[in-house]
């Protein structure tokens, strides 16, 4: 975990199209490897946590889980929303990069109690933007 969040907050900032930074050419395929990499990421992390059974003490409940939660749904809400990917393209070439992305996001979403959720800024706000 300590070496996981980093990396995520690298990969969020990485994917963020702010200002349109990032830009491919259309006929381009890095659009698509840079949303892959991000999926396959989330998915990496998304199912290694879920799997994970063992009781967090509530003080430490946002430090070793919904820190990464909260992380991973703002790389994902930002890769949606970067407009460097078609994912026309992807459901065309029956890529199920989006499919895996959501499904584990999703399922990270539902696990938090929604108490949890409204309780903490950042996380219902993460939640809310990919949500959006």
């Amino acid at each position: 975990n300590d070496v996981a969040i980093p990396l995520l907050k690298f990969f969020a900032d990485f994917v963020y199209n702010r200002s349109q930074r990032i830009s491919f050419e259309p006929n381009s395929p890095n659009g698509i490897l840079l949303f892959k990499e991000a999926a396959s990421l989330l998915k990496m992390y998304g199912e290694t946590r879920l799997a994970m059974t063992q009781q967090i003490p509530e003080a430490e409940l946002y430090a070793k889980k919904y820190k990464g939660y909260y992380v991973c749904m703002n790389i994902l809400a930002r890769a949606l929303a970067g407009s460097y990917c078609n994912f026309g393209a992807m459901s065309y070439y029956k890529d199920d990069a989006l499919d895996q992305a959501l499904d584990v996001v999703i399922k990270m979403a539902l696990s938090v109690p929604i108490d949890d959720l409204l309780g903490l800024a950042k996380l219902g706000t993460a939640y809310y933007n990919l949500m959006e």
